[in-house]
């Protein structure tokens, strides 16, 4: 659940989301980061982008946001298909399930990569927690059918 409270003349944005926007590298320590083990996320995203490697099309659609925001791997919960999508700013996600989470805002990744936000990107996946983002796609109803 995510809120907008109106104070004033100037909207000011409570993200209360139980953690499930929080980027999947935050659980550092956990899970298998980097390596995406055989399951239904995989089968979906195979299917989705034809394979793994093809899933780079998340860093080109997530390298396009300007200035900050996130991008965004989810669950569409109508037509129960992965999707990307981004977000600007610090919008939250209204409209899909969100299973992989990246800040792209410049702090994110400035001091490690200074302005490259390509090599920031691809660097990414070596720390997503993707046994976590399994569970996501599993606990939002995906499955590798659609």
């Amino acid at each position: 659940m995510c809120v907008c409270v109106k104070e004033g003349e100037q909207d000011i944005l409570i993200i209360l989301c139980s953690g499930k926007t929080l980027p999947l590298a935050a659980s550092k320590g956990k899970g298998t980061g980097g390596v995406l083990k055989d399951g239904p996320l995989k089968k979906a995203i195979v299917k989705h982008f034809g394979s793994f490697d093809n899933f780079k099309e998340f860093n080109t659609t997530t390298a396009g946001i300007q200035r900050s925001g996130w991008g965004w791997l989810a669950l569409n919960p109508t037509t129960k298909h992965l999707e990307i999508t981004t977000t600007p700013n610090q919008d939250p996600l209204f409209t899909h399930v969100p299973i992989i989470a990246v800040d792209v805002w410049e702090y994110a990744f400035y001091l490690q990569y200074l302005n490259v936000k390509a090599d920031y990107l691809n660097a990414i996946r070596n720390v997503i927690n993707f046994d976590e983002a399994d569970k996501r796609f599993l606990d939002a109803g995906g499955n590798a059918k659609h």
